[in-house]
């Protein structure tokens, strides 16, 4: 029966685990590689892998997460990476717990020369920012500079995950951060390659929605999110115009029980036609207008 494999398999792992993290040290490449190979194969079918969690996240840390990376191999860090997103995924409920480690093992795996790894690297943050915000919120500020270090880097998929990686790190870490990284998203609004771009504006759009004290920093963000609607592939104008409406009307909510109202309406009638509505005020209220 399909509980009784998975006893099985789980009786299996229980004599196999540690032998097999401890191959993670061994001195050949292949023994290495293909340890964490039967680690996240066995662990992908296991319903029980909370159990393992103290075995095998410390030695991810060690064999990542030093201050000189001990894994020499790429290919064996990007197998370490993928094992630990998939414990992200199988095990979300204990990941405040391991939250702090995870995150040493990102300081050091997001500033990795190969590109696979720094890919890897940022959907895990993206993820582990899922399954536990407030402990990840505690240490956020620690990720900044390696992202920061890695937005220009040569390939453009990892340009294009460093910026959502950015905008779920400001959304789960300190505001004040938007003052260091909002630079270089304008620097990547004239990205070569549209993607890029698509995911700075879809960001920034998302900051003007979801961030928490989002209109302190609204004259930060509505050139960026102003750009998008310039852009010259119209699909991502028009993503853009979505955005800013969706921020336009949030405003107006925010805005429509206030005395300010009054006043807003007012500027609307000397504002030349084709804006959006609840669009013109924060646009006004920035010195854009």
């Amino acid at each position: 029966s399909a509980k009784l494999e998975q006893g099985v398999l789980s009786g299996l792992f229980a004599g196999l685990c540690k032998p097999l993290l401890t191959l993670f040290h061994d001195s050949i490449e292949k023994c290495r590689e293909m340890s964490v190979i039967m680690v996240t194969e066995i662990t992908a079918q296991m319903t029980d892998i909370e159990v393992y969690m103290p075995y095998i996240v410390p030695m991810c840390v060690m064999r990542l997460g030093q201050k000189e990376i001990t894994e020499p191999s790429e290919e064996i860090r990007q197998l370490i990476l993928e094992l630990i997103i998939q414990i992200i995924s199988l095990a979300p409920s204990e990941m405040p717990l391991y939250c702090q480690d995870i995150m040493v093992i990102l300081v050091r795996t997001i500033s990795d020369p190969f590109a696979e790894v720094k890919k890897l690297s940022c959907t895990c943050l993206i993820n582990l920012t899922c399954v536990a915000p407030r402990q990840f919120h505690m240490g956020a500020n620690v990720l900044l500079n390696p992202l920061l270090q890695s937005i220009s880097h040569q390939h453009q998929k990892v340009r294009t995950l460093v910026v959502r990686a950015l905008g779920a790190l400001l959304n789960n870490g300190d505001n004040k951060m938007i003052e260091d990284l909002i630079s270089h998203l304008a620097q990547r609004t004239f990205d070569p390659c549209p993607p890029v771009r698509e995911a700075v504006y879809e960001v920034v759009g998302g900051w003007m929605v979801t961030l928490l004290d989002r209109y302190s920093y609204f004259y930060k963000l509505l050139p960026l999110l102003l750009t998008g609607i310039e852009d010259e592939v119209p699909d991502i104008a028009a993503r853009s115009v979505a955005l800013f409406e969706a921020a336009g009307k949030q405003w107006r909510r925010r805005t429509s029980r206030t005395s300010r109202t009054t006043k807003t309406s007012q500027r609307r009638t000397r504002c030349t036609t084709g804006c959006w509505t609840g669009c013109r005020d924060p646009v006004w209220g920035a010195g854009y207008w």
